[in-house]
């Protein structure tokens, strides 16, 4: 599933990026034994598959901080004004959706595991949730093992104090993997490399050279930088991050 952050802390935006990194360097220094962990659940040899994100669920999105005001902004309802709220989404372009690929090529030179799939092209079999849109029914098919790429594009807005030009902007990405497998007794469980078990493994930014007074739309940022102008960086970071994690899995006692 593609990872929006629909609701992030504006005030505290910076830290929850500092924390994020820390995060993906907690997971590739296998902190807690947290990598041995998924060095054992790899070891045993699962029938492993690298799931690609469905193409409807592609999406860039813009994120913008919350307002007391906000009712009727961008059509948005009130929301809390400490609050970041995504409020336009648009397909993601083709540049992003070969990186699960990315994500499979290296797990497979990696580990050593050619035989590891990719679920790109394979007809798997859906089950419908209670909330939410359908997901993958892994338990119909052979596999014992889903490694999930989960990949966030987003333009960020923010507000300052200077009040003549208060608006700048970013194109933010991020690339993520969760790990899950069938247990003993045939349940499905997230194999923690940390806390959260979700691994960064990849993140850029690229700051839009422009304040302005009044906010933009996406088609005004997507004029000003497309979309696709941290496909390549993004991509191969999560090729050196993926690289990373694996060297740190491999190396784990």
């Amino acid at each position: 599933m593609i990872t929006l952050n629909k609701c992030a802390t504006q005030g505290r935006g910076r830290l929850i990026n500092i924390l994020m990194s820390c995060i993906a360097l907690l997971a590739l220094s296998g902190c807690g034994g947290g990598m041995v962990n998924v060095k054992q659940a790899f070891d045993a040899n699962p029938r492993m598959v690298v799931a690609e994100i469905p193409n409807d669920q592609f999406k860039i999105g813009l994120l913008v901080p919350g307002r007391e005001n906000s009712k009727g902004v961008r059509g948005l309802a009130r929301c809390a004004s400490v609050m970041s709220c995504l409020v336009e989404t648009r397909a993601m372009p083709a540049e992003y959706k070969d990186i699960a690929d990315v994500v499979t090529e290296e797990m497979r030179a990696g580990l050593g595991k050619p035989e590891i799939k990719s679920a790109k092209g394979m007809n798997i079999p859906m089950r419908q949730n209670v909330i939410g849109p359908e997901t993958p029914d892994w338990d119909k098919t052979e596999f014992d093992m889903v490694i999930q790429p989960s990949i966030s594009v987003t333009y960020t807005e923010t507000i300052s104090t200077v009040a003549a030009a208060p608006f700048t902007y970013s194109l933010d990405g991020s690339v993520t993997i969760l790990i899950r497998r069938k247990d003993a007794k045939g349940d499905w469980e997230v194999v923690k490399p940390n806390m959260f078990g979700y691994v960064e493994v990849a993140r850029v930014s690229k700051k839009i050279e422009m304040t302005t007074s009044t906010y933009k739309s996406i088609e005004e940022l997507q004029a000003m930088l497309p979309p696709s102008a941290i496909a390549n960086e993004l991509r191969e970071k999560t090729r050196e991050g993926m690289k990373k994690f694996i060297a740190e899995m491999k190396a784990a006692k």
